[in-house]
């Protein structure tokens, strides 16, 4: 949380304590982001916005095709060209 390089202004949707950590869900532009951060002292209230930050080699990014049983390009039939007869 707070200012740093890419960044990301959202307002929190919900708020989990996971022991060690607290789990952030963020809606930013639209979109849900999930983050992890060490336990926080003192929650964000939910509303309120804050900011996220995150070094490139953190950060993951899931493509619109994930959730429908296979990456792109992995599985989900024959090669093109290929009749199964």
């Amino acid at each position: 949380l707070g200012e740093g390089p890419n960044a990301l202004r959202g307002r929190i949707a919900e708020v989990q304590w996971r022991g060690a950590t607290h789990r952030l869900y963020v809606d930013v532009d639209g979109h849900r982001v999930k983050a992890d951060v060490r336990e926080l002292r003192d929650t964000p209230p939910l509303g309120s916005e804050v900011t996220l930050h995150f070094a490139p080699e953190d950060a993951v990014l899931l493509g619109s095709g994930v959730g429908d049983g296979a990456a792109p390009g992995i599985g989900g039939g024959a090669a093109p060209g290929v009749n199964d007869g």
